[in-house]
């Protein structure tokens, strides 16, 4: 909050919403996923139904990531509005799939 001729200012904003990994629908276990701002210090970690929340982000544009070590990142583009909530879409991880191959 800024205060202009002793007025207060609201100039942050919030971002929720939900992250999950993709193969794990219908479970309860979507804790760990890593919600960060490209460029800042900011970050959540998801609990456990996937849900996350990050406060007092100034206004503007941001790039909000979505990581987990086993998952394919994602990143979003935002605008977060100040004194107001920015709620974004659900966000589904993908595994990352391999292969090994080798003699044992």
């Amino acid at each position: 909050t800024v205060i202009v001729n002793d007025t207060p200012t609201i100039t942050y904003g919030t971002i929720s919403g939900y992250a999950r990994f993709a193969d794990q629908n219908n479970s309860l276990d979507h804790a760990g996923i890593i919600v960060s701002i490209e460029g800042t210090d900011f970050e959540a970690i998801t609990s456990r139904d996937g849900s996350f929340i990050l406060n007092n982000i100034t206004d503007g544009n941001y790039s909000l990531n979505f990581t987990d070590s086993n998952h394919i990142t994602q990143t979003k583009v935002i605008t977060v509005v100040a004194g107001a909530t920015t709620t974004i879409d659900d966000v589904s991880l993908i595994a990352k799939t391999g292969n090994l191959r080798g003699k044992v």
